[in-house]
């Protein structure tokens, strides 16, 4: 047998390497199996202590004791169960694990001092009967700890709490849906007021009702450290709001907390108004999907027109309607620290669209609002745009007006804001309204994009100029400096006589300047000509189609006529220039849009 190297040996590593050795050899042998097989595996062992007692001499009387001191019958081939505290080779968990992870049992060391708690959780849930999770003693060291839908249940709970308490390292605890219920919310709340170090809670969909609720709340008044609480999904009623009211008027430390999910009503309303009223520190409260109507909507608003501290506000899915959101329009009128609402699926008609373009024309900090999914119509859509627009202070970066059907004027303001400003403007489909009106409205609505489109103006100077793209840039580019400014852009489309406004140059500039970097090179221009020609080629053949379909509906219609003996009138535009055709199509745009 090979000597090995001379080198220094962790005591406790080495006896606990050879005591599970000798621990596999005692209960995975079968009872059936040879004598001479068992006694093979007993000499490996007897030898690799033979080996090791020769390197280091203290560790004999402990080699001895593991391979020779057992009583004989513990020997045998048969399995028996460890009476070792530490040891849980023999003891079952809720995941299994491979030959390489049953070799590592560094969290069951003997240590002075078990600041992992880890210890204490085998003892216990061997006490108590309940399977230890693997997965705990394999992550226990971790700063942020991560156990989603694990079936942990609130006996579960109550064991995990043990070493919780005495572990130094996990600062953020998420234990989302493990039906800790009540009672394993109880058994938390009595940890977290020993430890010190955890300071994000995370305890969504675990059925946790009242007197759950009514623990974790007074813990909040009591504790300092907590800043995030996350309760969404536990089925929290009117009655547990009183808690939640209480507790955020006395709490100063807690940053975020998340409702949504819960059955908080009208009743509810009055709660929260008087604690936003009074609470200055929460900045983030999520109250989407509950059950807030009308007058809980209007209270709700009144508490953020007097709240001084929150950034966001979630209340998606709820039911505000026209005058719920009439009273946030207020709110936002008075309100100097909301940055992000989310008023999404809450029934807001044009009436409700049209109150908050007011109060967001009025307001100089929010930058995000979500309307999606309303039935704001495409009136009230484009009266939050214009609110934006004609409010020069506006910080509006975000704007989601998701299935919220848009028009023409709509899509023209919203490119004017893009040309215009940083911001980003999601919205519904125009098919819906092209299909309600007519094609030949779609059609012309193409053509506009295309002849509007300043990259269009460019091409055709260039088309009359018989200018090469390259050539292009060279006149342009007077310093030599391989790359385009603004002012150089600007100044050669005045030079040239490019009519495009300021604002289509600076949205043609920041089109083409794909890596911001505040100069055009080349290679940009050549990336932004080719993108113009795949959407040129994809508006021309969505026209062509368009107008196919409109010469069969019309020899349809004529055929029809001639049939039935019927007069056939032919609709045509021969003997009309360009731009008297233009203007008797806008002529006719604009009736249709004044009846719409």
């Amino acid at each position: 047998m090979d000597v090995l190297p001379q080198q220094p040996v962790f005591k406790t590593q080495v006896l606990d390497d050879v005591e599970g050795s000798a621990h596999f050899i005692r209960t995975q042998s079968r009872a059936d199996e040879p004598a001479d097989v068992f006694n093979s595996k007993s000499s490996f062992l007897k030898d690799l202590a033979q080996e090791i007692s020769e390197i280091n001499p203290e560790l004999v009387q402990e080699l001895d004791r593991i391979v020779k001191g057992k009583p004989e019958d513990e020997l045998q081939p048969k399995q028996t169960q460890s009476s070792d505290i530490y040891d849980d080779r023999d003891y079952d968990t809720d995941l299994e694990i491979d030959d390489e992870e049953l070799g590592d049992r560094s969290y069951l060391r003997r240590e002075k001092h078990d600041t992992t708690g880890a210890l204490h959780y085998v003892r216990h849930c061997q006490e108590v009967g309940v399977v230890p999770v693997q997965f705990f003693l394999r992550h226990h060291k971790r700063t942020q700890f991560v156990m989603r839908y694990h079936g942990l249940g609130s006996r579960g709970a109550q064991a995990l709490c043990i070493p919780l308490e005495k572990n130094t390292y996990i600062t953020k605890l998420n234990l989302e849906g493990n039906d800790v219920e009540s009672e394993g919310a109880i058994s938390l709340c009595k940890m977290l007021s020993e430890n010190l170090y955890i300071t994000e809670l995370n305890l969504a969909e675990n059925g946790i009702t009242a007197n759950g609720a009514s623990c974790l709340c007074q813990l909040m008044v009591a504790n300092n450290r907590i800043s995030h609480l996350d309760l969404s999904g536990n089925h929290l009623t009117d009655h547990d709001a009183v808690l939640f009211g209480e507790m955020l008027q006395k709490n100063i430390t807690l940053k975020r907390l998340y409702l949504s999910y819960n059955n908080f009503g009208d009743l509810s309303g009055q709660v929260f108004k008087d604690a936003l009223s009074n609470n200055d520190t929460l900045q983030v409260l999520d109250l989407g999907w509950n059950l807030f109507r009308t007058t809980g909507a209007i209270l709700i608003s009144d508490g953020v027109k007097e709240n001084v501290g929150l950034k966001l506000l979630n209340l998606r899915m709820n039911g505000f309607g026209a005058e719920g959101a009439k009273a946030m329009a207020h709110a936002l009128m008075h309100n100097r620290t909301l940055m992000n609402l989310d008023l999404s699926s809450n029934r807001i008609p044009l009436a409700g669209a049209v109150a908050l373009g007011k109060g967001i024309n009025s307001n100089e900090i929010l930058t995000d609002i979500k309307l999606g999914c309303n039935p704001l119509t495409a009136a009230g859509a484009l009266c939050l745009l214009a609110a934006v627009s004609g409010n020069e202070n506006s910080e509006i970066k975000f704007i989601d007006l998701s299935d919220v059907y848009v028009n023409l004027d709509f899509m023209d303001m919203k490119h004017r804001l893009i040309g215009e400003r940083d911001i980003v403007i999601i919205h519904g489909s125009m098919e819906a309204e092209f299909k309600r009106t007519n094609k030949a409205a779609k059609k012309e609505y193409l053509k506009a994009l295309l002849l509007k489109n300043p990259i269009t103006k460019i091409k055709d100077f260039m088309t009359e100029n018989g200018l090469r793209l390259i050539d292009f840039f060279k006149q342009l580019d007077k310093d030599n400096s391989n790359s385009l400014s603004y002012d150089e852009l600007k100044r050669g489309c005045e030079k040239y006589n490019i009519e495009l406004s300021d604002t289509d140059i600076m949205k043609t500039f920041k089109l083409l300047d794909t890596d911001k970097s505040g100069d055009i090179d080349f290679q940009e221009l050549v990336v932004g000509n080719r993108e113009h020609k795949i959407l040129r080629r994809a508006l021309l053949k969505e026209i062509a189609i368009l107008e196919e379909e409109e010469r069969k509906k019309l020899e349809e219609e004529k055929a029809r006529k001639e049939a039935a003996g019927e007069d056939v009138d032919d609709l045509s535009f021969e003997g009309l220039s360009r731009e008297e055709a233009w203007e008797a199509m806008e002529e006719v745009m604009k009736a249709f849009l004044e009846t719409e």
